[in-house]
């Protein structure tokens, strides 16, 4: 059930590895075109029309860099994540502190909008004929008993190179394009063994126009992507812009959540991430995720910020906190949820077999709180 109470979306691997999105999360109708893809999602909404395919994109491998300075924890104020220190590392100069532990992002007050998904409310769902997106599944770990089912079916007999990318995913957007505003979920992510590979996103999409003048078709998306066969690698992005692999503008972090150590993209214009910049307070989660466990996660989106939060023992963690206006994306896009098959292991590099038992990511709900 969607509720209103107020009127009112890649990285490819440490190594040297081939892209299998193209950047994009969101799948779309287009065809896919080898390993990498940049398939559309419509501009204002639900779901548009074929999208054109991109070229594979080459990692630009490790960087070089020193360790930076990690900021300090910052006091968890209400209704908001909380501010690391400035970063003095050899990273991206965008990138602010790296954040700490803080108070709840737009948990204590009633959310602006809310999708319970009870019922087969008007999300658009797609996914393939074996596959499943449905809303209202019983479930007794959702806290109202219903969820939604990402499914991408087992197929012992596929290969890595079958069904590849996100034109193949199990997924769900929202109905309308949603603005500035904290983005909350709670979900399970979908597994799979360690030799294979699936994309559990959680972003929002739109693409077209160019209304920062650069000449650059935008593309506006905020990304959380957790890959089954490598989860304790979190990749968080913000894109404002892609034409193609070779001409695109996006930032982004990786969090290990086995060490907590955490690495960000080396230009705005290329694929590749550098070395580890410094340690996160408290996103150092070994265990992290844990069998049938539902998280609790998201991001606070703002005109010149955009922070990432994952809650661990009852407490919001800050991954990342992006400043800059330049880096953030400035029109509203819809949200989407996905699971799909990815062709390649991103942190470590190498093939990815697709799965062969069914992956099921659940989402028990979603809720919005504007700014």
């Amino acid at each position: 059930m969607r509720i209103y109470l107020r009127a009112a979306v890649c990285l490819c691997s440490l190594a040297l590895a081939a892209c299998d999105s193209g950047g994009s999360t969101s799948g779309g109708t287009g065809a896919s075109g080898g390993t990498a893809g940049k398939s559309g999602v419509g501009g204002t909404g639900a779901q548009g029309g074929s999208g054109a395919e991109g070229g594979s994109g080459a990692e630009g491998g490790i960087g070089a860099g020193g360790a930076g300075a990690v900021g300090g924890i910052g006091a968890g104020g209400t209704g908001g994540t909380t501010t690391g220190g400035t970063s003095a590392t050899g990273g991206s100069a965008q990138a602010g502190g790296a954040g700490g532990s803080g108070g709840s992002a737009g948990a204590t007050s009633p959310p602006d909008f809310e999708e319970q998904f009870d019922t087969a409310d008007p999300w658009t769902a797609r996914a393939q004929s074996d596959g499943r997106a449905q809303s209202g599944v019983d479930a007794s770990a959702a806290e109202d008993g219903k969820l939604l089912e990402l499914l991408v079916p087992g197929h012992p007999e596929f290969d890595t190179g079958d069904r590849v990318g996100p034109s193949f995913a199990s997924e769900v957007a929202s109905p309308n394009p949603l603005g500035y505003g904290v983005y909350r979920t709670r979900v399970e992510l979908g597994r799979c063994a360690a030799g294979e590979e699936a994309v559990n996103g959680i972003f929002t999409y739109a693409y077209g126009g160019d209304l920062n003048q650069n000449g650059i078709t935008d593309n506006r998306e905020i990304d959380i992507e957790i890959l089954c066969g490598q989860p304790n690698w979190i990749w968080l992005s913000a894109w404002t812009d892609y034409e193609s692999d070779s001409n695109f503008l996006r930032t982004s972090r990786v969090v290990n959540t086995a060490t907590g150590e955490y690495h960000e993209s080396v230009a705005r214009d290329a694929y590749g991430i550098g070395p580890a910049l410094g340690t996160l307070p408290g996103a150092k989660q070994p265990a992290f995720p844990e069998a049938g466990r539902f998280y609790e996660m998201g991001f606070d989106w703002q005109p010149t910020t955009l922070t990432f939060f994952v809650r661990f023992a009852d407490q919001d963690v800050e991954l990342w906190r992006l400043q800059g206006a330049e880096f953030v994306p400035q029109a509203p896009a819809p949200m989407l949820f996905n699971l799909w098959h990815a062709s390649s292991h991103w942190a470590t590099g190498g093939a990815a077999d697709y799965p062969a038992q069914d992956s099921l990511m659940r989402v028990d709900w979603f809720r919005f709180w504007a700014h």
